[in-house]
């Protein structure tokens, strides 16, 4: 509930992903780094030539194969000479591991059966023990990076990112001079939450966009591939937060907050994986600190209501979300955490005018009648919780976990159906309005649900573009 920034991410990502798919290609300086070949023979001159280059009749042999395939007449006669080619490039590295030559072959071998990590890792080797062959190799391997590349695109454009990420994967395992593919890839594996890749994607990025790669391309390149990678830093703290490494994560928020103190949403996210990580002082800490700041939206005290919600600390909580509800009187989200905090401090006369206000906007939440229900019978209101009680009992559907993530032009809202006793297969339409912070409408939106089985949660999401702040949202059943 607290990492509402963090959780809006994954969403947000899939927009930069379908951004990036048309980046790499082969010439111009917007398409990213094409070769600059009197820098690279200017560049060569001063560099060691390395280990000397030894034929054998291995190497011979391989080399001849490659040739051969070359000039096949058919696909499979070719991939028989590759082949053949890497059997020996492969007797020749082991006959002589030292032998760049040898490395060389098997990394030529492998990259024309299209067998790329493997390529790239003799091409790795080849050039550790020979450093000029990276000028002899480096336009064929680059060719090679944006064909994968080109072909990852319209997999980015459909959505289909595991299949995309094969290809980014060859591009960069094959060719390290250009950061494109990795960037994208550390894009995709954040969306598809896989820590642990997409952090070393992001590392990869950052070191590479800090080495001395980026002296020899021009400025205009260099600063795109810079403004591709600029939120890494905040993505990688996000990371580590939904991997649940919130140390880590702190560290990094901790950086953020430092280089961009007027930041709110940093500290909030900062004072919400503190507290998630059990130090809670130095996350109220935080949440005081914000909370005193002049000038806060809904939004803002939402997210700093649910911080002290988070912490236990109701009273506190109660205020900021009551301040939240006062300055956006249909932000159903911050009804809903209002009520609940008061409830949480047996406030209960004070939860029932909450409580309806929520249910305004909300009325299939079950939730909501529950807890007018409780608050009803503990202010000794017998009349009132039966009402409420019996609301619940004829709701033939509820919508549940509903939460609204707001961004500078839109707004999108999740939640669940869950079928109580309808048939199964029926459709429901909800009919969302979206409020500016001031009470009037910004728009509909209506979404179909076709229920599941009685007892069964359909989730759903839905967007809506704004060209104002969105402060608030609730529903309808439509016809």
């Amino acid at each position: 509930m607290v990492y509402s920034s963090l959780k809006s991410m994954y969403s947000l990502l899939i927009v930069l992903i379908v951004g990036l798919s048309g980046c790499a290609s082969g010439g111009g300086s917007s398409g990213g780094g094409s070769l600059d070949v009197d820098a690279l023979i200017a560049e060569a001159r001063d560099v060691e030539q390395g280990v000397s280059p030894r034929n054998t009749p291995n190497t011979d042999a391989a080399a001849d194969h490659l040739d051969a395939g070359q000039d096949a007449n058919t696909p499979a006669e070719a991939r028989n000479h590759y082949q053949l080619a890497l059997t020996s490039a492969e007797a020749a590295i082991a006959e002589d591991p030292g032998n760049p030559l040898a490395h060389r072959m098997a990394a030529l071998a492998d990259l024309s059966l299209e067998n790329y990590q493997s390529a790239g890792e003799h091409f790795d080797r080849a050039e550790e023990l020979r450093p000029i062959y990276q000028f002899e190799d480096v336009a064929l391997k680059e060719d090679a990076y944006i064909t994968q590349y080109q072909l990852a695109s319209p997999l980015l454009s459909q959505g289909a990112y595991a299949e995309a990420a094969v290809h980014l994967e060859n591009a960069s395992a094959v060719y390290k001079g250009r950061p494109e593919a990795t960037i994208t890839l550390a894009q995709i594996y954040a969306a598809l939450r896989q820590h642990d890749q997409a952090i070393e994607k992001i590392d990869e990025v950052q070191a590479f966009l800090a080495s001395e790669a980026l002296e020899d391309i021009d400025d205009e390149t260099a600063a795109n591939w810079r403004a591709q990678a600029e939120g890494f830093p905040l993505m990688k703290a996000q990371v580590l937060a939904d991997a649940g490494r919130f140390e880590e994560a702190a560290a990094e928020y901790r950086m953020l907050v430092a280089a961009s103190p007027n930041d709110l949403e940093l500290q909030q996210d900062l004072g919400a994986i503190l507290i998630q990580m059990g130090d809670t002082p130095a996350g109220l800490e935080v949440y005081t600190g914000l909370l005193g700041r002049p000038g806060l939206d809904a939004d803002g005290l939402s997210r700093i209501g649910l911080g002290f919600y988070q912490a236990e600390d109701f009273p506190r909580a109660a205020s900021a979300l009551q301040r939240a509800a006062d300055a956006s009187p249909m932000d159903r989200d911050a009804l809903e955490w209002w009520a609940r905090a008061l409830l949480a401090q047996s406030e209960f006369a004070a939860v029932p005018p909450v409580a309806n206000r929520w249910l305004e906007l909300d009325p299939q939440s079950q939730q909501g009648y529950a807890i007018l229900a409780q608050a009803t019978n503990e202010s000794g209101d017998t009349q009132g919780a039966a009402a409420a009680v019996q609301a619940v009992s004829s709701l033939q559907f509820s919508v549940d976990n509903l939460q609204m993530r707001r961004g500078p032009d839109r707004a999108e809202v999740s939640g669940g159906v869950t079928n109580k006793t309808m048939a199964p297969g029926s459709n429901v339409t909800l009919v969302f309005t979206f409020y500016a912070e001031n009470g009037n409408a910004l728009g509909t939106v209506n979404h179909t649900v076709a229920l599941g089985a009685q007892g069964m949660s359909e989730v759903f999401q839905l967007t809506f573009d704004s060209a104002s702040p969105v402060g608030g949202y609730g529903y309808t059943v439509g016809g």
